[in-house]
């Protein structure tokens, strides 16, 4: 009879009389005296796991001492991973646990045994070779777009492109945007129709950045088949033929799939929407500013959000953050009339703001509205921001953004990202926000319309 080892672990615990001990997995109750990694007793797990052995000075913590042990043990399982072709040390990080604890014969050391399943490793395997032909995929994708007939990519100097938002589940940038984007820019530095700069810090949407010739974004989503499986990227290029420099903006769209799995973090959603793009927003534009590839902004990170309107007229802007939370931003204390003008990009923050999480919803949406007069606002011509929106409209204003207002009558925009945790690469030199701090601030704003 085949048993799973959390399965063993509890009846073994129950015969012996002592409750089994949950810790970073299924922690097995034998005997670990630090001279090895499992003991004979234990001795099936060889054929279930690959495991090492960690070992601190015993003190008078042993919390902090198995702790130590642990970070020990795992730091050996990675590195006697690394090198092997096909497995990636940091994807298995997360599926480490700690099998054994004990302590040596005579006191003086505390040890931890760890181990990761040999079948995730087998999975590991197969999901990187997924990724490397997703990458060659991309790579064959990127040349060949410079050798279809007629392409304007086939004649003059590689296109100067930048690798913009990543939407994945209805919101820009986050992990799993940014994982896209590296791979996007890994592809396209084997192309030599495109040369990859940095986006360009300020842009306020509506064109392509300047010193750009084309701009890359792509939407990322799990099918919603009964293969769920399978995620879809949909790759697209938006550039001007370098002969026709003020010529219509040309398009073209590549697709691609690989597994799920392969994303750093899943479940995938199956949301496939990217929202408005703040390249082609007509006229009426909101951009925050977030040159990184993928779209998101580390914590404590600043920016700026900028509208921009071909026309005259009114405008609400809102910040909706969490599952229901939205502040009123536009107008606010200098722009009290919230007064846009033909041709002119203003910056809602003065000074920028600071990329704060919220707890519990890493997603910040800014949700625009624009009108010829502010009495098509209704009773919200009056508000002024910085003020917090009543209940009953932030949820309309999450659930149904663009018909919220006036039921849709009104020209709206919107942009949003996705914060990146601050722990990834990307995020190692932010400067970390105030924890608690946020729900005391936001409490201090009024209710708008009082």
């Amino acid at each position: 009879m085949r048993t799973t080892i959390a399965l063993a672990a509890l009846v073994a615990a129950t015969i012996a009389g002592r409750p089994a001990v949950a810790r970073a997995g299924n922690l097995l109750p034998c005997p670990l005296d630090c001279t090895t990694d499992v003991p004979d007793s234990c001795r099936y797990v060889k054929g279930v796991y690959f495991t090492a052995l960690g070992s601190a000075p015993a003190t008078a913590d042993a919390a902090a001492d198995l702790a130590t042990a642990e970070r020990v043990a795992t730091s050996r399982l990675l590195d006697s991973f690394s090198g092997k072709p096909g497995i990636e040390a940091d994807a298995l990080r997360g599926k480490v646990l700690t099998l054994l604890t004990g302590r040596s014969p005579d006191g003086s050391r505390r040890c931890a045994t760890v181990g990761v399943q040999k079948d995730q490793v087998e999975r590991g395997r197969k999901i990187a070779a997924e990724i490397a032909a997703f990458d060659q995929s991309l790579a064959r994708a990127f040349a060949g777009l410079g050798r279809k007939r007629g392409s304007p990519l086939r004649r003059g100097r590689p296109l100067r492109v930048a690798v913009g938002k990543v939407t994945v589940d209805g919101t820009p940038g986050g992990t799993n945007g940014q994982w896209v984007a590296q791979h996007l820019m890994l592809g396209l530095e084997h192309a030599p129709e495109f040369a990859v700069v940095a986006m360009p810090s300020g842009w306020g949407g509506g064109r392509l950045p300047p010193g750009l010739d084309g701009l890359w974004t792509a939407v990322a989503f799990a099918h919603s088949s009964l293969d769920r499986d399978t995620a879809e990227v949909d790759c697209d290029l938006a550039f001007r033929d370098p002969a026709r420099p003020r010529g219509p903006l040309l398009t073209e769209t590549l697709v691609t799939e690989l597994p799920s799995e392969a994303f750093p973090a899943h479940p995938l959603g199956t949301r496939r929407d990217p929202g408005t793009s703040v390249l082609t927003c007509g006229g009426f534009c909101v951009a925050i500013d977030t040159p990184a590839p993928g779209g998101g902004l580390c914590p404590g990170a600043s920016s700026q959000v900028y509208l921009a309107s071909d026309a005259d007229g009114r405008a609400l802007v809102f910040d909706l953050f969490g599952d229901d939370q939205a502040l009123l931003v536009f107008p606010n204390d200098q722009h009290p009339r919230g007064a846009v003008t033909a041709g002119t990009k203003v910056e809602l923050y003065p000074g920028g703001f600071t990329a704060v999480p919220y707890p519990g919803s890493p997603d910040e949406r800014i949700v625009a509205f624009r009108a010829s007069g502010a009495s098509a606002f209704g009773p919200l011509a009056s508000w002024r921001g910085s003020c917090r929106v009543p209940p009953p409209l932030a949820r309309r204003l999450h659930d149904t953004p663009r018909t919220a207002i006036a039921g849709g009558r009104l020209r709206s925009a919107d942009d949003a990202y996705r914060i990146l945790p601050a722990a990834s690469d990307a995020c190692a030199q932010s400067p970390s926000p105030a924890s608690g701090e946020l729900e005391q601030a936001l409490a201090a704003i009024p209710l708008c319309g009082r």
